[in-house]
């Protein structure tokens, strides 16, 4: 993670090939808090964007 806060970019791809697991959710977290103001991340996926709250939530057993 200290490797990747020194990019000025980073770039997601393919995302939402797979539910994230809570370890994945909570990297995304870290990831995204740690680039508001700091540099930029760029997302690209085959799924719209309205259908990420189904790879990025949290499932209830």
């Amino acid at each position: 993670m200290a490797k990747i806060k020194r990019e000025n970019a980073i770039i997601l791809d393919d995302f939402g090939l797979q539910a994230l697991d809570n370890s994945n959710r909570i990297t995304l977290l870290e990831l995204t808090e740690d680039r508001h103001n700091n540099g930029s991340i760029m997302v690209t996926s085959q799924i719209p964007v309205q259908g990420w709250y189904n790879i990025i939530k949290k499932n209830h057993s």
